[in-house]
């Protein structure tokens, strides 16, 4: 799952927002999906992809072939793992 943490806004051609992802199991539960390591020592923090071009780019090296994601702040969509 995709969700929008924030409205993303276009500077020349450049979108820029707030999104991040979450696995959801057939269980009901989920889990942040993408993690980053935090520069203080022994955090993780979640990680946060604030360009369109930067959730693309992601998705397309994770093997997707194809790409959807919301715009409006609360949103989401999901990706199911065959795309």
């Amino acid at each position: 799952m995709i969700k929008c943490c924030q409205s993303p806004t276009r500077k020349a051609s450049v979108w820029y927002g707030l999104w991040t992802m979450e696995a959801h199991h057939p269980d009901g539960s989920s889990q942040m999906l993408v993690t980053a390591r935090s520069r203080l020592v022994g955090q993780i923090s979640v990680r946060e992809f604030k360009t369109v071009t930067g959730i693309v780019s992601f998705l397309k090296d994770c093997g997707f072939t194809k790409v959807t994601f919301p715009m409006i702040e609360g949103d989401f969509v999901s990706l199911p793992m065959n795309t």
